[in-house]
């Protein structure tokens, strides 16, 4: 009776059956050495497989849907990233194609204001990588009339200052500003050039308001209005406002 109720309780504690079901699902066994090597083979697969998870049903049921969720999460962000490459894409090639018009324009003003400038001469914008515009350099290429010129070090500064103020004339002629000021453009420049310098200056005057920082006598002539900051008490600063229309008409 003791050695029954052992097995009863093993057959339980191992594989979770009672003696009926047991009888049921018993098969008569030919080979008992052969069934034992075959249970111990069993055991020790069953072994390997590690703790059993009871839960791993439910486990599963709410993996599966976390799964479908980021499934879909993903198949959304996937077409959100093609509609933005998508997006960048034409923009990219927008981008391109009116720097190119701009810089077309541009060059062709930068050529032609040279020439009034300097009274001749030839000047150029070259892209460093025309394949890949919108990272590339710009190269400038000026030689007042009578020089060749290959590097703008080799210009005076003087030519340099006008070079620079005619791309920045370009660019105005290009797409005109209501408001510019210059700050000491001149300052470098010989009287020759500052007669050059504000006489071009005033054919912008119609389209966009300038303000002119100088200590040029020619320039400070050339101008409508001059303002002038000076202090009448020590640490006061005041200002100075005085048309030149009015100035003639006193000395006048």
């Amino acid at each position: 009776q003791r050695d029954y109720d052992k097995t009863v309780s093993a057959l339980w504690e191992k594989y979770e059956l009672t003696v009926s079901e047991a009888k049921t699902l018993a098969e008569p066994v030919e080979d008992m050495v052969a069934a034992e090597a075959k249970l111990a083979d069993y055991r020790r697969k069953i072994s390997l497989l590690g703790n059993v998870n009871l839960a791993a049903l439910e486990e599963h049921q709410e993996v599966s849907e976390r799964y479908s969720f980021l499934s879909a999460q993903l198949e959304d962000v996937k077409k959100s990233k093609a509609e933005l490459e998508r997006l960048i894409s034409d923009l990219t090639a927008d981008i391109k194609k009116r720097f190119l018009d701009s810089f077309v324009e541009i060059n062709r003003h930068f050529t032609e204001i040279f020439k009034q400038i300097f009274g001749g001469g030839t000047a150029r914008l070259e892209l460093c990588d025309p394949d890949n515009v919108l990272e590339s350099g710009v190269e400038i290429y000026a030689a007042p009339p009578g020089k060749l010129i290959k590097n703008l070090m080799a210009l005076s500064g003087g030519e340099q200052t006008m070079v620079a103020a005619t791309i920045y004339f370009a660019v105005l002629r290009y797409r005109p500003a209501p408001f510019c000021m210059m700050d000491e453009v001149d300052a470098a420049l010989d009287e020759a050039n500052v007669l050059k310098y504000i006489n071009y200056l005033k054919s912008y005057a119609g389209s966009t308001q300038l303000m002119v920082i100088t200590h040029r006598r020619l320039t400070i002539e050339g101008c409508d209005v001059l303002y002038g900051v000076f202090m009448q008490e020590k640490g006061v600063s005041r200002l100075l406002r005085q048309e030149f229309s009015e100035l003639q008409e006193d000395l006048n």
